[in-house]
């Protein structure tokens, strides 16, 4: 169970991981996230739970310790629920927390109850064996009468990198559509988003994008734009978007993507 709150000790700041994630700057927002889980096991080592938890008269000290950890631990899983939802999904099970769409609140430290009981351990990444892996497994012991594989011939230089691409297959995955904005406002609470109102045909959605500071809200209504239009749902400051918008980043700044003729919404776009 959850031990008896101690002093707090902050090992990361949300306000700023989440000005990172609304300024569309992932790997800035992540980095400060694993910063903070690098300060957490330097507490670890430094504190030595283990040995604390042989003296009796520590137990105050190491309860305050654990309560400090889970905490942080907690707010952790919180921060980085926007990119990695299953992983903050499962420890939320473990500390014992309903799995839903956290508030404003839920970065406030201190919202682990005392006393409350803990979930289940459970593996934070589980592997996935592939079969290759299972058949590698079942035959650990060489072959006596199997020859050496050859030497690999040596090269004279390392062949240059090519960049990562896609088959076609995959880019046919993308479902792409014109898309004409019908209403436009910007998110509260939020510097950069803005939440649209877009319709694909007969279909309407909402949709949220970082693009405020590029276009005034008020602007795009009328516009036609390009959406990915297969994304899974995903909440940004808690608001629900059910696509994405395409544009270029050009300095920072977002620029549209649009059409030189009139095109009708819903049109694939390929």
């Amino acid at each position: 169970k959850v031990p008896p709150r101690g002093a707090r000790v902050d090992v990361v700041e949300p306000a700023k991981v989440l000005a990172s994630y609304e300024a569309l700057d992932f790997a800035g927002a992540l980095a400060q996230v694993w910063a903070a889980v690098t300060k957490l096991n330097q507490r670890i080592v430094t504190n030595a739970p283990w040995e604390m938890a042989k003296d009796p008269h520590q137990s105050t000290r190491l309860d305050a310790l654990l309560y400090d950890l889970l905490e942080g631990v907690r707010l952790i899983s919180l921060l980085v629920q926007p990119v990695m939802p299953r992983a903050a999904g499962r420890i939320a099970r473990m500390l014992g927390r309903p799995e839903r769409d956290p508030g404003p609140g839920d970065l406030e430290w201190g919202r682990l109850e005392p006393g409350s009981p803990l979930g289940a351990i459970e593996p934070l990444f589980p592997r996935i064996e592939k079969a290759a892996d299972a058949a590698a497994k079942e035959k650990t012991v060489p072959d006596s009468n199997t020859p050496p594989p050859p030497a690999a011939p040596a090269t004279q230089a390392a062949a240059p990198l090519v960049p990562d691409r896609i088959d076609i297959a995959d880019f046919a995955r993308i479902e792409l559509r014109a898309a004409i904005v019908t209403a436009s406002e910007k998110v509260e609470g939020s510097q950069k988003l803005v939440k649209l109102q877009v319709r694909l045909g007969t279909e309407k959605r909402q949709v949220v994008a970082g693009i405020a500071e590029s276009s005034a809200p008020e602007t795009l209504v009328g516009k036609k734009v390009v959406i990915v239009a297969n994304l899974k749902p995903a909440k940004l400051m808690g608001v629900e978007s059910n696509g994405m918008v395409l544009a270029a980043s050009v300095d920072g700044k977002a620029v549209l993507c649009t059409f030189d003729a009139d095109v009708p919404p819903g049109a694939k776009v390929k």
